[in-house]
């Protein structure tokens, strides 16, 4: 992993945590995801005048990996955080959400093929993190067992790793086709072009579904009229954190290692769980910890 992916990360991480944080705040929901991803792409939006990508020269291929992205990202991803921050804790819902996906690409990366192949010890490094993530969320080592983690709102935690895997997939061979349609314009335009053009779909698709339903409406008013700058920062925070990820994207080989290392959002989600949420800290969430960050140095470094 080069330089530059490892800063680009490392930046996003911390962003994303911090979008999280205000969403967890803020009660999230389909309504306040629309608000949030409005800001950047009102923010993006004049790359279309200046951009070096021919749009109207995208290829069918390209056209289907971004509406690809934006269902698993407006209904699985979506849908599935609405949910789980209803019914679990961000010291859950957050790293369970975090790893499920590292091992779902792993598995795809592996099947299809995608990329070159992941190292033995990168291999490790991902179970590892894997574990990490899972032991976090424990109150003490003694609960480590299948009924800690199958209930009500299990099911959204796999729905959003779900909507992850799916547009993350999506994302880079949208982005790699794109490259090699204009192998004349520098990575950097290609990203920010792909995401301009995925969160401007985006926000589209998330305005129907809010405009749907009364009850969307409803809340979608309550936002615009008495707290907007929340859904406004987080957005900020959430384009400028995608940004970067999409970047780093250009600078691996394989989207494994770049979900890998985002993990350790993880170890900076937790310390801002205890320090703003006022959540306790426990002997599984440094074991956990300890876990996550053995695995980055594996998949990091070997």
């Amino acid at each position: 992993m080069s330089q530059a992916a490892f800063f680009l990360i490392l930046f996003s991480a911390i962003l994303h945590v911090l979008w999280n944080l205000l969403a967890k705040k803020g009660h999230f929901s389909v309504p306040f995801y629309a608000i949030l991803a409005t800001v950047p792409m009102l923010c993006c939006s004049q790359i279309f005048f200046w951009t070096p990508v021919d749009i109207a020269k995208l290829p069918l291929q390209c056209w289907l990996l971004l509406g690809g992205a934006v269902f698993f990202d407006a209904t699985f991803y979506c849908l599935g955080v609405v949910y789980a921050y209803r019914k679990l804790e961000m010291s859950l819902a957050y790293p369970v959400m975090r790893a499920l996906p590292l091992l779902f690409t792993v598995i795809l990366t592996a099947i299809f093929q995608v990329g070159s192949r992941i190292s033995l010890p990168g291999a490790i490094g991902a179970v590892i993190i894997v574990a990490g993530c899972i032991i976090m969320p424990l109150k003490k080592l003694s609960d480590l067992r299948w009924s800690t983690y199958f209930n009500s709102g299990t099911v959204f935690l796999l729905v959003v790793a779900v909507g992850t895997t799916g547009y993350s997939f999506c994302d880079d061979n949208c982005q790699k086709l794109m490259a090699e349609l204009f192998p004349e314009v520098k990575n950097t335009f290609i990203s920010l072009t792909y995401y301009t053009l995925r969160v401007t779909l985006l926000t589209l698709v998330l305005w129907v579904m809010t405009l749907l339903r009364k009850k969307s409406r409803e809340v979608a008013v309550d936002i615009l009229k008495h707290d907007l700058r929340t859904p406004a920062i987080a957005g900020i925070f959430a384009a400028a954190a995608y940004i970067c990820v999409l970047l780093s994207m250009t600078c691996v080989s394989n989207i494994s290692y770049v979900l890998a290392f985002r993990q350790i959002g993880l170890v900076i989600g937790a310390a801002s769980g205890i320090i703003f949420l006022k959540e306790t800290a426990t002997k599984a969430k440094a074991v956990g910890v300890v876990l996550i960050v053995s695995g980055l140095m594996l998949m990091t470094f070997c």
